[in-house]
């Protein structure tokens, strides 16, 4: 049993964003009914602008054949926290995410991956055996595709002499699978406490909350197999505000004392009420 959660939102947020979501998600749910591996997935919308995903043509459909959940942190909650409407939060998001998952197995990804079948093999297998106390987990291999996920290149995400080699730190927001408590206790959720992550940039929160896993005991296991990510342009720049050095986090990260409307299985909206 799994919880999958990502990040999107109704509209094309950057060039051909709802395009490699929607392979992200379509492929990725097929794959694990093929393998009956028992799940959940919540897409977490930030702030919609438009409409919401459970409504979009395109995803309708998605929505109805699987265990597909919408979860949407309402414009009324940005402004009550005083963040920047032009920012997507995509790190906030997935915080929210994980306090609104159903399983103790939590994998988070983002809305640009595919994790192939092979791959779903081997996470299905650590599920069926039990996820290890205190251990996260991330696939070995990164394999670029494009938009038909016909292979670009591949790379290893270890690269022994980066500083974040202790916590494979490179691309960690593509794919983090661990128990959910180990997210909360150790982890403490993506950090809501940097100022610059609340009005400037998201950047290196992915790596940040891996610092902080490990500085509290926690190591990582790779799985020797690939991923595969949709090519869109060059990842972003490194952060100044990174931090590898462990925090605090606010003790209602992802906005658990915000109201929840449960509008139907499908659909749970936070606000401000």
């Amino acid at each position: 049993m799994i919880t999958l959660i990502t990040t999107g939102r109704d509209d094309d947020y950057g060039v051909g964003f709802l395009d490699r979501l929607y392979l992200s998600v379509k492929n990725n749910l097929e794959i694990l009914t093929k393998l009956n591996i028992e799940y959940e997935y919540i897409i977490c919308e930030w702030n919609p602008i438009k409409d919401y995903l459970s409504n979009n043509p395109k995803f309708e459909k998605l929505f109805k054949e699987y265990n597909l959940k919408d979860l949407i942190i309402d414009n009324s909650v940005v402004k009550n926290e005083s963040l920047n409407e032009n920012i997507f939060y995509e790190y906030f998001a997935k915080n929210a995410g994980v306090r609104n998952s159903t399983y103790d197995n939590i994998l988070i990804i983002n809305s640009d991956i595919v994790i192939p079948e092979k791959s779903f093999i081997e996470i299905k297998n650590i599920i069926n055996s039990g996820l290890d106390d205190k251990i996260f987990y991330r696939l070995e291999f990164r394999e670029q595709v494009n938009n038909d996920l016909n292979h670009i290149k591949i790379e290893s995400v270890y690269y022994p002499n980066n500083p974040d080699s202790v916590i494979c730190g490179y691309c960690s927001g593509d794919f983090l699978l661990t128990k959910k408590n180990n997210f909360i206790e150790f982890g403490m959720g993506y950090d809501e406490t940097n100022p610059e992550h609340r009005t400037i940039s998201q950047t290196g929160m992915d790596g940040e909350i891996l610092w902080n896993m490990y500085n509290n005991g926690m190591r990582i296991k790779l799985i020797p197999t690939k991923y595969m990510h949709i090519n869109h342009g060059k990842p972003n720049p490194y952060d100044d505000c990174y931090n590898d050095k462990g925090y605090i986090n606010k003790s209602n990260w992802g906005f658990i004392d915000y109201k929840h409307d449960e509008i139907s299985n499908k659909l749970i909206i936070i606000k401000n009420d």
